[in-house]
């Protein structure tokens, strides 16, 4: 899959250099005159509350858990809408400018290895099935962004440790992550490397029941 170039609005984007900041904040680096908001985009219309807050919350150093549920939610409202709706156009651009896929990976990567105390983990899931959905992250990127998913599921103690509710409806979103994946990958390297990590991560320990298709029978 070809690199996307930005479009109108462009956007380049760093991480902070500052040694005070935590690594995990995405500042935005302006190199064009840009729109002040999202109100160019289609979709903007039928969700502008939820557009709005996506913007606001990766511009925001400070993100509770409230938050960042709150976040994963709105790109699933987003996506959903301009997938149902036809809005499709200019999400690429909207997607690619915040940064997405990064703060959803880092929201995962920030979730503590030793506890499941929040829907922060399955809520992450079901909004990088809703990107899935509408095609805008790369290839490179949602590799990342499923490994990050199965480490900070994989990495947690027992299941008798833990919240089993929680932990099952954890499991339930990531197993309906897995099944839009294989419903329509983006390449043919995409389903190998996916098949890939199905196999080593063995995924009937975790209570998995996903049928893995061969790559090549698709």
């Amino acid at each position: 899959m070809e690199e996307r170039p930005p479009s109108h609005p462009r956007v380049a984007w760093e991480e902070s250099e500052s040694s005070d900041e935590s690594s995990s904040v995405l500042e935005p680096v302006e190199v064009e005159s840009q729109q002040p908001d999202a109100s160019w985009l289609p979709v903007y219309e039928e969700e502008e509350e939820a557009v709005d807050f996506i913007e606001a919350f990766v511009k925001n150093p400070e993100k509770d858990d409230v938050q960042k549920i709150k976040f994963l939610r709105n790109i699933v409202t987003v996506c959903t809408t301009a997938k149902e709706k036809g809005l499709l156009e200019g999400l690429d651009i909207f997607c690619f400018r915040n940064m997405l896929a990064e703060n959803i990976q880092v929201l995962l990567d920030e979730e503590p290895r030793d506890k499941l105390c929040t829907v922060v983990r399955q809520q992450a899931m079901l909004a990088i099935s809703a990107l899935s959905t509408v095609e805008v992250v790369l290839e490179d990127e949602m590799m990342f962004l499923l490994l990050a998913s199965f480490k900070s599921v994989f990495l947690l103690p027992p299941k008798e440790e833990l919240d089993i509710r929680l932990y099952d409806t954890t499991l339930k979103s990531m197993d309906i992550m897995l099944q839009m994946l294989l419903i329509s990958p983006p390449t043919f390297s995409f389903t190998v490397n996916l098949c890939s990590i199905l196999q080593v991560g063995s995924f009937h320990s975790v209570g998995f029941t996903v049928a893995v298709p061969h790559p090549r029978a698709r």
